[in-house]
């Protein structure tokens, strides 16, 4: 959907927006903190996987992590993306989001 609304903004206003983003799911804890100003923060592994993937996405691509990818897998197509290495030098098991599987196709069998 943001890419869809990215690409109807880019013909509009004749910009051209890009987007890298990175998804993971685990579990996670939130608060606030309190410091010069209240801020809500999300922490955990699932947040730094998700900012380590988009900076190694190329611009318009959403890579997903495995677990998060083996979750949406009945709604959504994959693709696998091999060699992919984050900032802090380590590798990175992620699938690249192609977009939501049509009604009639089958799932995708599990490895």
């Amino acid at each position: 959907q943001v890419a869809a609304v990215l690409e109807a903004f880019a013909e509009e206003t004749g910009l051209d927006p890009s987007h890298r983003i990175g998804i993971s799911s685990g579990r996670v804890i939130s608060g606030l903190i309190v410091s010069d100003q209240l801020t809500y923060g999300v922490f955990g592994e699932p947040p730094q996987t998700s900012i380590a993937l988009s900076t190694i996405a190329v611009p318009g691509q959403v890579l997903v992590d495995r677990s998060a990818a083996r979750e949406l897998d009945e709604a959504y197509e994959f693709e696998q993306v091999e060699g992919l290495v984050d900032l802090r030098g380590r590798v990175v098991e992620a699938e690249a989001l192609i977009g939501r599987r049509s009604d009639g196709e089958e799932n995708r069998s599990e490895d």
